[in-house]
């Protein structure tokens, strides 16, 4: 498999993070597809996992980049 980040410098604990959400996503494809969501809860359960995606890459970037209040 290739590496998706050669040639970029990106602290392993963003890459694990942006690992970490493809892997959802794939979890998230599989289950729309097993149980044939319509489209309202289609958009409802990529809602939900933005926000939480959203919220973890704030803090990490946050503290990858020693931000400051």
């Amino acid at each position: 498999m290739v590496d998706p980040y050669y040639g970029i410098e990106i602290p392993q604990e963003l890459r694990d993070l942006a690992d970490r959400h493809q892997g959802h996503i794939a979890d998230l494809i599989g289950k729309l597809r097993t149980v044939g969501l319509d489209d309202n809860a289609i958009e409802i359960a990529v809602d939900q996992l933005m926000g939480t995606y959203r919220s973890q890459l704030v803090e990490a970037v946050k503290a990858v980049g020693g931000a400051r209040a």
